[in-house]
């Protein structure tokens, strides 16, 4: 497996969406260094795993991509729920939180790209069953509108922030099943390999869990704003 006749502007747009997501979440963190540190370690940390092909072994039981997502989603998980850090993070800024959302914009339109280099099945793309491209575009409709009249309408932005997190976790189950593990169940044709090298894995490893922790944040602000 590898990373061939990927579109010119493939890595650009991935690279944009990492450098989006590490600043939105400074911003949204309050400017915090500790975040932008961990961060940072963490991203360095996946790359440097990735770069010695560990996650290309597929067909190991557990299958090596476990190490991708979960320990991040794990952390998010602890630092939501933990009293220690709830109430830090219920001072983190709103509209930083749902400018992570734009984030997914130049995502999408990375995996569209990855998708013609044949690196991920079309149904991880707009073309096919992944609609989280219209997290981003109303994520800025949405703060347009917060700039505009400033209170936020709290049934909206709840039913926003709920549909965004649907599309984020449907997108997440569509490329797990789609990297050629044994417990791969889509894209047999054209399986989901981007995501097992550098700098791709970044995209489970520290996209995805930034965008689900400010989702989860966002249902404080709904009461909270």
């Amino acid at each position: 497996m590898s990373l061939t006749n990927l579109p010119a502007f493939t890595l650009p747009a991935f690279i944009l969406s990492l450098i989006a997501t590490v600043y939105f979440l400074y911003r949204a963190s309050n400017k915090s260094s500790t975040v932008l540190w961990i961060s940072l370690g963490w991203m360095l940390i996946q790359t440097a795993i990735s770069l010695s092909g560990f996650y290309t072994e597929t067909q190991g039981i557990p299958p090596r991509f476990i190490f991708l997502a979960p320990p991040a989603i794990l952390f998010v998980v602890l630092i939501v729920i933990l009293p220690s850090t709830r109430s830090h993070l219920a001072t983190w800024n709103r509209d930083w939180l749902i400018a992570i959302s734009l984030v997914r914009i130049p995502v999408e339109i990375s995996l569209f790209l990855l998708f013609v280099g044949g690196a991920v099945p079309q149904i991880m793309t707009f073309k096919g069953s992944n609609f989280d491209i219209l997290s981003g575009i109303s994520a800025g409709i949405l703060l347009l509108w917060f700039y505009r009249w400033g209170k936020p309408n709290r049934v909206l932005m709840f039913i926003w922030n709920s549909v965004c997190l649907f599309l984020l976790l449907l997108i997440v189950y569509h490329a797990v099943l789609s990297v050629p593990t044994t417990f791969q169940l889509y894209g047999f044709e054209q399986p989901n390999i981007a995501v097992l090298y550098t700098p791709f894995t970044l995209l489970p490893a520290y996209i995805v869990p930034v965008v689900l922790l400010s989702h989860l944040l966002l249902f404080r602000k709904v009461d909270n704003p």
